[in-house]
């Protein structure tokens, strides 16, 4: 039996049916409103690496592979949670990092991690298509992995620390942003909840929530429980307000374990200098009374009841 493996566009496809004209390496493309760069570099033939999106989910930019470069923008954002706009410029392959990364496929990518990394040296795309999943060290000493790491002792001792200096975000509030939003998890949630949702979990914390003190909920008129907008530089959401004097004035805070929600369609661009992890604890915003969702979510509950159609049987 012969299989035929279709394209991947990494993110969704968008609903709209105005285009904008970019351009991707050099070349002009001409894309629908609403869709990433990513999909927008597929579509036009250009391969951007990546890992955890694809075109069956909502992108969260948790792998950073598909980092871009983009003409006049600071920082080096993922291609698959940042939208198209017209004119933009984006380099997918840049040396600005200082070594070049002209990879075809994420294939290419995994095998100079195992060149690079003496845990992952037998570690292949092959590899993993033949065995399945393998828990690392997965090199010559252990040939088919590591089940159990730590035994009797840890492997390097205890931990190592570094101290490094305190660099500053370059986030900053004002009069229109004047909130500073700061993003984590639950204990009864995992992650974005692919899992852990469809359990019993939901009991206890069955969505986000956005926490504000109360003095910052009196000034805007909002009430426990009332639907409010976040927005920020980047975009906007609307989720339920918890008026708690577990945050300080000035500071909200909301977990991102809900798709549906879409708290990092608001978190900015900016990363570490060390890691390259994005800046989740640091985002200017604002916070007033909402009647609606916003945009974004109408479009991706959209999304999400056209992906779940049952095609008919040919």
């Amino acid at each position: 039996m012969n299989l035929t493996r279709e394209t991947d566009f990494g993110t969704p496809a968008s609903s709209l049916e105005e285009t904008v004209t970019i351009e991707i390496d050099g070349l002009p493309a001409t894309v629908k409103k609403g869709s990433t760069i990513m999909r927008a570099a597929r579509e036009s033939g250009v391969d951007v690496p990546k890992l955890c999106a694809t075109d069956n989910l909502e992108p969260f930019g948790s792998c950073r592979l598909c980092l871009v470069e983009i003409e006049g923008r600071k920082g080096y954002p993922a291609s698959c949670t940042t939208p198209v706009e017209e004119g933009m410029q984006v380099r997918t392959q840049t040396d600005a990092l200082g070594y070049p990364m002209n990879y075809t496929n994420e294939a290419e990518i995994m095998d100079e991690i195992a060149t690079l990394t003496p845990t992952f040296q037998g570690v292949s795309f092959d590899f993993l298509d033949r065995f399945g999943s393998v828990q690392w060290p997965c090199n010559e000493k252990a040939p088919m992995g590591t089940p159990i790491m730590h035994v009797n002792s840890f492997v390097r001792g205890k931990g190592m620390f570094v101290e490094t200096d305190y660099v500053p975000t370059e986030e900053r509030t004002n009069r229109r942003f004047p909130l500073l939003l700061t993003t984590g998890r639950t204990l009864t949630q995992y992650n974005v909840g692919a899992q852990t949702r469809r359990t019993a979990n939901v009991v206890w914390y069955k969505e986000d929530l956005l926490e504000i003190h109360p003095h910052d909920a009196e000034t805007r008129g909002i009430n426990e429980g009332d639907r409010v907008s976040l927005t920020s530089r980047k975009g906007d959401i609307t989720l339920s307000a918890k008026i708690t004097d577990r945050v300080q004035p000035g500071v909200i805070y909301t977990t991102f374990h809900d798709p549906e929600t879409g708290a990092n369609v608001v978190t900015t661009e900016y990363s570490d200098w060390a890691t390259d992890c994005p800046e989740y604890k640091v985002t200017a915003v604002q916070v007033a009374p909402a009647v609606h969702r916003s945009k974004w979510q109408d479009g991706f509950e959209q999304r999400a009841q056209q992906q779940g159609k049952v095609l008919d049987p040919v």
